[in-house]
């Protein structure tokens, strides 16, 4: 049996747990959120993540990366610079991000909490729809359509890429 076969066996089979396994920890969702407004390098999402350490974060992010939400691009520069930006499986986390960010408020309500004042996650989340009505995606309802539609161009030209490379044309 392969290694991925060994992997995906050991991955729960249940939707939501599946979900949880990938997302749950104290950070990913919150460098989710940073790297949907735009490409971030490593000292940017150090001091937007108050209290997260330099091992945590690297550690975070390589796991991100091998899950395949998060892609990381180093520039052959001295010192050498490295940005990570979202890929579409990571946007594709847009809706439950707008899901918790409504529960949160709704639970606010419900408690009788003060909600704060405008922070910095309302200027990520306006920025987040503003982008996303930029790309034509109205509110996350037709997110799906749209990733999937980025997926299936992306798969083309790569798809074409390898056939020119196998028969050299």
């Amino acid at each position: 049996m392969s290694k991925l076969n060994d992997v995906l066996d050991r991955l729960p089979h249940c939707p939501i747990a599946l979900t949880v396994s990938v997302i749950a920890s104290r950070w990913k969702l919150l460098i989710v959120r940073d790297l949907l407004v735009a490409t971030k390098r490593n000292s940017e999402l150090l001091a937007s993540l108050d209290g997260i350490s330099q091992k945590v974060l690297t550690s975070t992010l390589k796991e991100m990366v091998k899950q395949g939400l998060v892609s990381r691009k180093i520039y052959p520069e001295v010192p050498p610079r490295v940005e990570y930006s979202l890929t579409p499986l990571g946007f594709s986390l847009v809706p439950v991000l707008i899901a918790l960010k409504d529960w949160g408020e709704h639970f606010q309500n419900v408690m009788g909490l003060e909600s704060a004042e405008k922070d910095y996650t309302d200027i990520y989340m306006e920025q987040l729809y503003q982008r996303m009505q930029s790309k034509g995606i109205d509110n996350g309802n037709n997110l799906s359509q749209v990733l999937t539609d980025q997926f299936d161009n992306l798969f083309a030209e790569l798809k074409a890429d390898d056939l020119k490379q196998v028969f050299g044309e």
